[in-house]
């Protein structure tokens, strides 16, 4: 369950563990996975472990009432991160370790993943959502928790399943730190496409995979996701020359990483 608004990334904002959104019911989701596992599509979920939400107060989807800090029956002041090390205790660099896995990002209520409630309540939300058909997980904001706390979380999965972990980054630093859980996504590749046709020639493809990236079993590539086509970092629909489609050829095709294609909507107001 996540606050209400029209906008996209109130999808990001959680304020409980039930399986209801501006999308439809637990039942709903269920019957589509259920549907999709029928004809050999597997779900994978892109799941927010590192954080609830980055408003006061206020109420989610499905009526749940909150407070920054405080989720009845979930969560209390005491289960998030008070980093101090930062005014606000927001990330301000985003190089330094301490900062970007104990502060909050954006204003996101931080959670304290090395608690052991806090693990195992998370533990107790994924495998939730693997009874319901799943077969994996996007763990969004990956790079906001420590490694060891994602390793420990997804240790006390009922099965196992296909993992690939956000990790924005343009060096090798905080993937490299996040390998062990599963694939990272290697938002380098997009950003190499996007130089490749707009700016060096598609021959500067050639060595796509030979700048020091994430080994090819570890790396999950892609031409655009939702949040790059919005902030102009990577090729979109909006791309001219036919861009976009030939680089998902390109991805398709390039034997680097495991591919994932994004499907979204035309949109003019990024929100």
């Amino acid at each position: 369950e996540h606050i209400t608004g029209p906008q996209w990334w109130t999808d990001y904002q959680i304020v409980s563990y039930q399986i209801k959104s501006k999308r439809g019911s637990r039942a709903e989701f269920q019957a589509m996975a259920h549907a999709c596992r029928a004809v050999g599509v597997k779900v994978i979920v892109d799941i927010v472990i590192n954080h609830m939400s980055g408003i006061d107060s206020g109420s989610g989807v499905d009526g749940s009432t909150f407070t920054h800090h405080n989720y009845p029956g979930i969560y209390q002041h005491s289960d998030f991160h008070h980093c101090g090390l930062t005014p606000n205790d927001a990330i301000v660099d985003f190089g330094n370790e301490a900062q970007v896995e104990l502060c909050q990002l954006v204003n996101l209520a931080d959670l304290n993943t090395e608690s052991e409630y806090v693990r195992q309540r998370l533990a107790t939300h994924l495998n939730d959502v693997l009874s319901l058909g799943v077969d994996g997980f996007r763990i969004d904001a990956a790079k906001h928790i420590a490694p060891a706390s994602v390793l420990n979380i997804l240790g006390r999965l009922s099965r196992k399943v296909y993992i690939t972990q956000e990790i924005v980054d343009t060096t090798s630093r905080f993937p490299n730190l996040h390998t062990s859980a599963g694939d990272v996504q290697e938002f380098r590749f997009a950003y190499g496409l996007l130089d490749a046709f707009q700016n060096s020639g598609i021959s500067s493809l050639t060595n796509l995979n030979n700048r020091g990236w994430l080994a090819s079993g570890q790396a999950n590539v892609f031409v655009a996701n939702h949040d790059t086509e919005r902030g102009g970092s990577s090729l979109s629909y909006k791309s001219g020359n036919n861009m976009y489609t030939l680089g998902h050829v390109f991805l398709l095709a390039f034997p680097y990483g495991t591919p994932t294609v994004h499907s979204g909507f035309s949109f003019s107001d990024t929100n």
